[in-house]
């Protein structure tokens, strides 16, 4: 996920780094909808979606599947009951002002990249940094091809010692660190780094998240109700002038967008655990110190 203000050449960067593996006639893509998207990916391999403001639930749950790799199908037309499957692993660029991926499932399969505008006297006309491009673009391949074979064969002495969760691509990473002759857990530190940065934005994007720490500033541990803690962030909201359609308008909604949040917050030292054995049901908060 590339993000970044007006002006920072995020269109173009996608555009250059989807060509490098995947010189599509057409590289940007459209998701209005599900069977859309599947047919755009089928035919792709590097996908890009540009310029998002915001990622609906379904289309974040399509491209963790999508990414990981899994089959998908449709109906085939002028049937009633054949189906067309597509099988598939793709990877996937988006871009956008904001980070626009706050989906746990699908941060953990994200790379956060912020790209800052350009300086002025940096830009220059698209057609000579096509040029240019073109000109490096088979060396630019052959360079990624020698790291690929390096990380082959780097791959079984690449071994992290305390492996993060996506574990292969994780390995992977740390052969390739091993094949440019730096130690596999140089890889690990940068991606636990990028990791956390995943988390901060994670929450800095989530009203509850922001008002959920902003109510923990003053304490180590709270307990009470969903209907309590929804009472107490709607009066916080207030303050912040944060609008009330902003926020989960039941109990049963906020315990659904803690529960989504819940490991960007277990990263930052705050655990959350919802307790079945009092009525009515009791969530609890308590600061950890991870941090």
């Amino acid at each position: 996920m590339e993000f970044g203000d007006q002006g920072a050449g995020k269109t173009t960067t996608a555009r250059i780094l989807g060509s490098l593996v995947d010189p599509h006639s057409a590289p940007l893509v459209r998701a209005r909808d599900e069977a859309e998207f599947i047919q755009a990916l089928a035919h792709h391999y590097v996908a890009i979606l540009d310029n998002l403001s915001y990622l609906p639930e379904w289309l974040s749950n399509l491209l963790s599947r999508a990414i990981t790799g899994e089959g998908f199908s449709k109906r085939r037309l002028y049937t009633d009951d054949d189906d067309v499957t597509y099988s598939f692993r793709r990877v996937v660029i988006l871009t956008g002002i904001n980070l626009v991926v706050t989906k746990p499932d699908l941060l953990d399969r994200a790379l956060i990249i912020g790209i800052e505008r350009l300086a002025e006297g940096q830009r220059v006309e698209e057609r000579d940094l096509t040029g240019r491009f073109r000109e490096a673009q088979p060396k630019l391949f052959g360079a990624l091809l020698g790291l690929v074979a390096g990380a082959m064969g780097a791959f079984p002495k690449a071994v992290l010692r305390n492996p993060p969760r996506m574990a292969d691509f994780a390995q992977w990473g740390a052969a390739l660190s091993v094949a440019k002759g730096k130690p596999a857990e140089d890889f690990a530190e940068d991606y636990a780094r990028n990791v956390a940065q995943q988390n901060e934005q994670a929450i800095g994007e989530s009203f509850i998240g922001t008002l959920l720490l902003a109510f923990m500033s003053n304490k180590d541990h709270w307990q009470g109700t969903a209907d309590e803690l929804l009472g107490y962030l709607q009066s916080m909201a207030e303050v912040r002038h944060i609008t009330r359609r902003d926020l989960p308008g039941t109990p049963q909604l906020l315990g659904r967008r803690l529960r989504e949040i819940r490991p960007n917050l277990g990263a930052i030292g705050y655990a959350i655990t919802f307790s079945d054995h009092h009525h009515p049901r009791t969530i609890t908060i308590t600061r950890t110190g991870a941090r």
